[in-house]
């Protein structure tokens, strides 16, 4: 079987936030709705249908990321990664991925970045550890 992917709309932001919320093991909060649809970009949303309800959820934010040499390049900031328990292992997740790591590199986008909760997933997908550990040292009169 088969489900649709294809980028939401605006009036689907709201089962969009569910369908996430719900991914994660959690709930929505109100609060955060009008916050976050202030700075969704929705043509780089991708959902997942199974007979209209949003069963996935995969995102992107535009952003430009600083690389060793002092470059800047535009990067794909990738989240809100989810599939619903009563769908996974029907092949979701990778045609999600397969969609967004497409529609980012017809953006021109050389990068594209993601902080996982589960890391061990997107290997398979081209992603890779960044970084196994950071320390900051920050002057405080800058």
């Amino acid at each position: 079987m088969t489900f649709p992917i294809r980028p939401i709309e605006p009036a689907e932001f709201d089962e969009y936030r569910k369908a996430l919320a719900r991914g994660f093991n959690s709930h929505p909060n109100p609060k955060d709705a009008e916050p976050m649809r202030k700075r969704f970009e929705f043509d780089r949303s991708l959902a997942a249908f199974d007979d209209g309800q949003i069963v996935g959820t995969a995102t992107a934010f535009s952003y430009a990321m600083a690389v060793p040499g002092g470059a800047t390049p535009p990067t794909a900031g990738v989240t809100m990664v989810t599939v619903l328990s009563t769908h996974r292992r029907r092949g979701i997740l990778p045609e999600m991925m397969r969609r967004q790591l497409s529609d980012i590199r017809e953006r021109g986008e050389p990068l594209a970045a993601l902080w996982a909760s589960e890391s061990i997933i997107y290997g398979r997908f081209g992603y890779g550890v960044g970084t196994y550990s950071e320390r900051w040292s920050i002057d405080r009169s800058r």
